[in-house]
Parts: structure tokens; sequence; C-alpha cells
């Protein structure tokens, strides 16, 4: 799998930066002071490693099978036991060091002058389910709670119904006339007209207050609500944070539902496929992997499923996001040598497993798309236009700043599937190109007749168009 190894490339790279640092913690020398800004910031950075190690190992164990478990599960330990080691080894670095420098220069001196750490107050928790500090000097002062707000939407009803009854309308502690004000100050739209006929008295209140529950505490009304909100889930693609809106969303629908007595997790086949007429293609092939052949499986098991994915989703994404940074600072370090021409910035375009045609959106590039490759070629340069696309290398960027090969022909700046030929006896222009897909974009066309030169990393497709064409392949 090509996700299993990109992360295990990053769990080797960040079992690495672990390394350093241990090592830099071992060269450091007892007799000399040390700087404590440097340590602390060192160990800010391996406190991110730790987090990404963390995204990046659960993703390796969801994709791994039983048998590969005990390997995988050594490796967490060794890490785990490696990184809190380092971090013990530089907290004493820090602290014990500090100790040292107060007891011969003072503290006054040390507490004015030096870069100390000073460790943060003790936490009780306190009876009221709050939290104190053991200082009493140094209180802590939580924040004020805001009051719920409520615009008429009848999913938001319960929440606010519930905070508001608590904090204003069960409060013994306030008359019926602020109850009103903090009524009418939370309610806004729809909501604040159920009201807004009313005169703002103590006597009125409860006309108020028993108003809003006739209005929207319609438990009818509130299933519709949450059963509509399933029939109306976005479709998405295969981006981690579309996937996890899809995931809360559901999830909320479904427990709100349970709690007004409905039973959604038993709607079986209705909802499942209600479900998957959202998800992307590629995430429906996986789950149709996965899923029972002759039968069809709780609700329960899609919605594990989506939650496994978003996991590995989120987890490549991270990775890539990541190998594009350090790619990226590296360039940035490199020197231009006198004589030599400055470096060029190229586009690179990976292939995984992720690749999408643009013009039908099934797992292929462009250039081997039956459909764009029977168009003419008038009729392919007007649906590179319509996609957006770049003539050079028809992908999603500005031609300005595409570095691709040009047309093969012309050497005018298009792709050579995108060449329009003289035709002399005025006929549409059709489609006779020889498309080679590989480390070149594909870009390369030729004549009837012609030799053409095929390497191990490249792939010679001729279209349907032209079945009267004769091209010979030849060994580089």
């Amino acid at each position: 799998m090509p996700e299993l190894g990109a992360l295990k490339s990053r769990r080797g790279q960040l079992k690495a930066k672990l390394t350093r640092f241990i090592n830099h913690l071992s060269n450091v020398d007892k007799n000399v002071e040390i700087n404590r800004t440097e340590l602390r910031c060192r160990r800010e950075k391996n406190e991110d490693v730790w987090q990404e190690f963390e995204q990046v190992q659960s993703a390796i164990e969801l994709l791994l099978n039983d048998e590969e478990d005990e390997e995988t599960t050594n490796y967490r330990v060794e890490f785990e036991d490696a990184y809190f080691n380092a971090i013990s080894l530089c907290d004493d670095l820090m602290y014990n060091r500090n100790n040292e420098q107060i007891e011969s220069q003072g503290n006054a001196d040390v507490m004015r002058n030096s870069n100390m750490l000073v460790p943060a107050p003790q936490m009780t928790a306190s009876s009221g389910g709050g939290f104190c500090c053991n200082n009493s000097n140094a209180p802590i002062q939580l924040a004020a709670i805001s009051l719920p707000t409520f615009s008429g939407i009848y999913s938001e009803w319960p929440t606010y119904y519930d905070i508001f009854g608590v904090m204003v309308h069960k409060n013994d502690r306030i008359s019926d006339i602020q109850r009103f004000f903090h009524l009418r100050a939370s309610l806004s739209g729809e909501a604040a007209q159920v009201i807004q006929g009313i005169e703002t008295t103590a006597a009125n209140y409860s006309i108020a207050w028993e108003s809003l529950i006739a209005r929207y505490n319609n438990k009818k009304v509130l299933i519709q609500s949450h059963t509509r909100g399933l029939y109306e889930l976005s479709v998405i693609n295969e981006e981690s944070k579309q996937l996890r809106k899809l995931i809360d969303k559901l999830n909320c629908h479904i427990n709100a539902l349970e709690s007004l007595g409905e039973n959604p997790r038993g709607w079986g086949s209705m909802l499942i496929h209600l479900i998957t007429s959202k998800l992307d293609i590629s995430t429906i092939k996986a789950w149709e992997t996965i899923a029972p052949k002759d039968e069809i499986p709780p609700i329960q098991v899609l919605i594990q499923f989506l939650e496994k994915r978003f996991k590995i989703v989120e987890a490549v994404e991270s990775v890539s996001q990541m190998n594009i940074k350090e790619s990226s600072d590296s360039k940035g370090n490199k020197k231009i040598n006198k004589g030599y021409p400055k470096e060029k910035t190229y586009y690179s375009f990976a292939a995984t497993d992720m690749t999408k045609c643009y013009n039908c959106n099934l797992p292929y590039t462009i250039y081997k798309c039956p459909a764009f490759l029977a168009l003419s070629v008038p009729d392919r340069i007007n649906k590179v236009n319509a996609l957006k696309l770049c003539k050079i290398c028809m992908r999603p960027h500005n031609d300005k700043k595409c570095l691709g090969k040009k047309c093969f022909k012309c050497h005018k700046a298009h792709n050579t599937m995108l060449h329009l030929n003289a035709s002399k006896d005025g006929e549409e222009n059709k489609s006779n190109t020889i498309t080679a897909a590989g480390n070149d974009n594909s870009n390369t066309s030729r004549s009837d007749n012609e030799i053409i030169p095929v390497t191990a990393h490249s792939t010679v497709a001729a279209t349907a168009a032209a079945p009267d064409k004769h091209v010979t392949l030849c060994p580089n």
C-alpha cells in the first residue's frame, strides 16, 4: 500500500528527530552553564514530534493486519520509552542546574538575571467543580458564562431550552422581569417574533416562556428536522476536514433522534444508502471492499469504517504537508554558485492512488481518459478551457508558470494533444495523436508510420480514432 509506505517513512523521520534530541542532551557539558532557553525550545519541538508520531503510528496500526500487530506495538513502546527518558533528562538538566546556580549566586540575583524556568503553581480540584490554586495570593477567576442564543432553528432548541432553563428560568435569585429581559436578549430571528407582541412585564414572562415552548418543543417537528438533516448532508471529496464534518453531523442527528425516542440505527439499508450517496468514489470503493457481500451490515459498522478512514486520510495529509514543507525549506537553504544558472522551479506531480481525471473524475489522468481522447482537437481545446486547465501540461494552474514541455510539432506553448494541423480539405481536425504517459507528462505526439522510442518508464497508447495508423516501438 502506498499509504502504508509513506506513513512508515514519516515514522522513521520522527524517530530520527527524537534520536538527535537525545544525542544533544547526552553531549551537554555538565561543567558549563547551559542555555535554558535553547533547551526549552528543543523540548517544545519534540513535543510536536510526539504528537505527530501518535497520529502516524495510529494510522499505521489501522492499516496493518493482526500478524504485524506485535512488531508495531514494540515500535510504539520503544519510541515512548525513548521520548519520556529524553524529556526527563531535559527537565533534570534545566531544573537541577538551576538549583545549583541559586545556591552559588543567591536567589535574588538568579531571579533577576538568569533565564530560569519556574514551575507553575500546583492546582487542586475544588468542591464546586472548578479549580483553585494552592497559593492563596493567586486565585483563579473563571470566565463568565454567556447566555445561549436561539434563532428558531428546531435542532438547536433542546440545547437552548436546557441551558436557559438552568441559568435563568430556574434561577431563584432572578426576578421575573429580569428573566423576561434575558429572554428577549437571547432570542433572534423567527424565535424573537414569537414573543414580539407580548408586553415586557413580570406577569407576562411565564406567558412568553410558555409560548416558546408551545412553538418549538414539538417532538414531531424535531424528529422531522433531524431526519431532514440526514438527507441534506453535503457530498464530500477525500479531504479529511469534509469527512470529519460529515461524521460529526451524522452522529449529531442520530444521537438527537435517539434522544427523541427514535431508532435510526435500525433503519438499515435505507440509512446506509443515504450515507454512501454522500461519499466520494474512492471511499465508496474502500467501503464495498470490506462490507459484507450478502447482507446489509449494521449502521454502526459503516460509521466505524468512516472514523477509521478519516484517521488514515488525516495522517496521510499531515505527512504530505510536512514533506512539502521540509522540501521547501531545504531548497531555500541552497546557495546559487557563480557561473551557474539560477535554480528553476518545476511543477512535480506525484502519481498516487488518489489521482483523478479532470474530465470524468475517474482514477486515471486526463491523458488516458477515453472520453477526452475521443474528442477532436478543437473540442479538446474547448474542454481544457472549460476545465480551466493549463494548455501545456493540462493540469489546474496558470500557463505562464508552467515549465512543462511544449508542443513537439510546432514548439508553441500548448500540449501536443492540442496541436491543430493545417487541414487541406477544410474538414474538421481529427484526433490522430499518440500520447506517451510517464515522466515527461505524456506531452508527446508522432505522425504516421514514425518510430517511437520506448523506455521502462513510459507507456504508449494509440487512440481508437486512428486504427489505420502504423506505429513502430523500439527500445531506447
